[in-house]
């Protein structure tokens, strides 16, 4: 398996941070990205099974406007803790 030099490296510090082996690290990472993966797709196929059974799910004006505010305000805190 080979990894470009910076992330290898990033990868190797985060690693060494946890007190793990570097294939330990690693193998926990795929693991819980294929654990992520698979909750998105079984969320994916529960609203496509909704969908089916009860018509397309629309957002409200309401929704847009929450939804807007979160996002603006992820985004604010990400640019303060950069």
């Amino acid at each position: 398996m080979s990894f470009p030099t910076q992330l290898h490296a990033r990868a190797r510090l985060a690693a060494e941070r946890s007190g793990l082996a570097l294939s330990t690290w690693l193998a926990q990472a795929a693991e819980h990205e294929l654990q992520s993966t698979a909750r998105a797709a079984d969320g994916l196929a529960a609203i496509a099974e909704l969908e089916t059974e009860h018509g397309a799910i629309t957002p409200s004006v309401a929704d847009r406007a929450w939804v807007s505010t979160v996002l603006a305000s992820t985004a604010a805190e990400q640019r303060l803790a950069g």
